[in-house]
């Protein structure tokens, strides 16, 4: 390919491109890249989970298949950290791994059930001075089994009703409901518990008609008196920002998973650079949407390198 010059550069090649993306190590481009937004989001809560990266996977071979892990802030839903891995299975060691390079003290971090282990409990409340909130699910089948046989009513229960029926994108209505306790101790085999609780999630397809219900557990290394009912509600409802306003986004707005990198570390710093790409535009916090800001960052490309090269 022919190269473009600006009268002041000449622009690299499609190839030399490619080449730099599959030779450049990712933990180095992640590191770099979380000091950027480091210094730029003050999240009091994270959420934290993986994302398999289907479109390189796709035509790789056995033990070529990427994923990343991603840690997004609650409110903006930037994302604070990421890291890659290969292995199979290892979303969790590399959360770990990731949280060893995060400011974790007085922050909450929200997992999924796939995240519920002693192993990352320990590591956020008493290696980082952090608090944890995770759901529980049947893969913990001794504390499942327990929160599923509470009576979550009575005495030493806390409850709040979240707002009332909305209708959902779907047209059907729904509304939500917590229940939480603080147990004993010895009660859970999970060390740091200080709170469990119970979401009741009721949907009906119209007013006034049949109620369908289902339940969520979880448990959290935060106490009473600094997490409410509604402030507990508020968190598990909060960590599906990552899939909302991450990985959703990585996959419509950048074709993540429509894309067919996968030589080398390819597909491990494009998710990387996506991820970056979207830290800088939610910041501004001035477009509507993503494809509204990539419009104009794309014809004003000195606004763009301006705005990443400004100190925090």
């Amino acid at each position: 390919m022919t190269p473009y010059t600006t009268g002041k550069c000449i622009t690299p090649s499609d190839t030399t491109f490619q080449r730099v993306m599959e030779r450049t190590d990712p933990a180095a481009l992640e590191r770099a890249i979380q000091r950027w937004t480091q210094g730029r989001v003050q999240a009091a809560a994270l959420a934290g989970d993986g994302k398999r990266l289907r479109g390189a996977n796709r035509l790789s071979g056995a033990g070529q298949h990427w994923e990343t892990v991603t840690l997004v802030d609650h409110c903006s839903g930037v994302p604070v950290a990421s890291r890659s891995y290969r292995e199979e299975g290892g979303e969790q060691a590399a959360l770990r791994a990731l949280l060893e390079e995060v400011q974790l003290r007085g922050r909450t971090v929200t997992l999924d059930a796939g995240h519920a282990s002693k192993e990352t409990m320990r590591a956020l409340v008493e290696q980082h001075g952090g608090h944890i909130l995770v759901r529980i699910k049947a893969n913990c089948p001794e504390t499942y089994g327990r929160l599923s046989e509470l009576s979550w009513a009575g005495p030493g229960y806390r409850h709040w009703a979240g707002r009332q029926w909305q209708r959902t994108h779907r047209g059907s209505f729904e509304r939500r409901s917590i229940a939480v306790f603080s147990p004993h101790r010895k009660l859970f085999a999970f060390p740091c518990v200080q709170q469990a609780y119970r979401i009741t999630h009721e949907q009906c397809q119209r007013p006034g008609g049949p109620i369908q219900r289902s339940y969520s557990y979880g448990i959290s290394s935060l106490p009473a008196a600094q997490a409410s009912a509604r402030r507990l509600l508020q968190l598990q409802r909060g960590h599906w920002q990552v899939e909302s306003a991450n990985h959703y986004r990585r996959d419509l707005s950048f074709g993540e998973d429509a894309s067919r990198v996968r030589t080398g570390h390819g597909p491990a710093n494009n998710a990387a650079l996506n991820n970056a790409a979207l830290a800088v535009l939610l910041l501004q916090g001035k477009f509507e949407t993503v494809p509204a800001a990539q419009i104009h960052y794309a014809a004003n490309s000195a606004a763009a390198v301006r705005l990443i090269t400004r100190a925090a």
